[in-house]
């Protein structure tokens, strides 16, 4: 018996293909991880591929070595995350093809396609390696902590083009994030936390007087809320200094930078 779970077919499958898109390496992957095999092979090198479905199809991943097709999808979605880190831009696929018994089920979900790029930070000759590994580091991250990694990777790579403002905002969240990520540490200045001392009695004198109003508490969770965007600047600082990075050297300016997210970002 059959059982549908979200459009996926649970049963067992004996190789699943992935068809990407935004590769734009020239080079052949192959590695291995606990039972599972990858492969990515370029199309252009197959002759038969049917070009005609998708021409922003560059490569294919192919898995096997799992029993049902939502483990290899959810292979598939570590490897093109990797990816995207390591050559700069947003990697996805659209077409899934998973064999069954020598049965091919054909799978279309379109993903949001690449609206900018980054740098490539690993060369395409040590591709390979840096799939072997860092995917089973990956593979040992929770869910959030997987999405984390996406939210920097994906407003990494949307930092080399387009406008500056848009930039500048992307690179601030990525930092941000991962300082959430790694749980870093900050606190605010004394005169801020005396002002929100202060934004917080204000505010519950106000609210005996006014019992009807701002009955969800909303207004005093966006005063409290713009007081505590001040720990950006600490946070941001403290990260460099947990990975003993002399952020001067970088080049960053966090006062400035912290400037225009918050003027791009409220404005």
């Amino acid at each position: 018996m059959i059982e549908f779970a979200d459009n996926f077919l649970f049963q067992m499958t004996t190789e699943a293909n992935f068809f990407l898109i935004g590769y734009n390496y020239k080079t052949d992957i192959q590695f291995t991880y606990n039972a599972f095999d990858f492969k990515i092979t370029l199309i252009n090198q197959e002759p038969n591929h049917p070009r005609l479905l998708d021409y922003k199809e560059t490569a294919r991943l192919s898995i096997t070595g799992a029993a049902e097709e939502v483990i290899h999808l959810e292979l598939a979605q570590s490897v093109k995350n990797l990816l995207s880190l390591a050559v700069g831009r947003r990697i996805i696929f659209n077409r899934q093809v998973y064999s069954v018994n020598d049965i091919n089920e054909n799978v279309f979900r379109e993903m949001s396609p690449p609206t900018n790029e980054g740098s490539p930070i690993i060369p395409d000759f040590k591709l390979n390696k840096f799939l072997f590994q860092t995917f089973p580091k990956y593979e040992s991250l929770s869910k959030t902590e997987k999405n984390q990694f996406f939210v920097v990777t994906d407003y990494l790579n949307q930092t080399k083009n387009g406008f500056i403002e848009d930039r500048i905002l992307h690179t601030t969240i990525a930092w941000e994030t991962l300082s959430d990520y790694f749980k870093i540490n900050c606190d605010l200045p004394i005169y801020l936390k005396d002002l929100r001392k202060e934004i917080k009695s204000s505010y519950k004198r106000w609210k005996k007087l006014n019992p009807d109003l701002d009955p969800n508490g909303e207004i005093g969770s966006r005063l409290l809320t713009a007081i505590d965007r001040e720990k950006l600047l600490d946070k941001l600082i403290n990260l460099t200094a947990q990975f003993n990075l002399n952020y001067q050297k970088l080049g960053i300016d966090f006062h400035e930078l912290k400037g225009l997210r918050d003027y791009y970002l409220f404005s």
